[in-house]
């Protein structure tokens, strides 16, 4: 609750630069360390984008396993 969002995003800001324009790439990750132990697979699935030329996440999701 002591975050500030507004003066969050001005450090990332001041951090990375302006976002706009740049190449963001979509990717998926699967957590092979986290098993479902009834089949055996993997029951962690990421989608990830990434921000190549500023080397940052800009987010994770965890997916359905299908």
């Amino acid at each position: 609750m002591a975050l500030q969002p507004g003066a969050l995003l001005a450090v990332m800001q001041q951090w990375v630069g302006e976002l706009g324009g740049k190449h963001l790439a979509i990717d998926g990750k699967v957590s092979r360390g986290a098993k479902d132990p009834e089949t055996g697979k993997s029951s962690l699935h990421l989608l990830r984008a990434w921000v190549g030329e500023a080397s940052l996440s800009a987010g994770n999701v965890p997916c359905a396993v299908l």
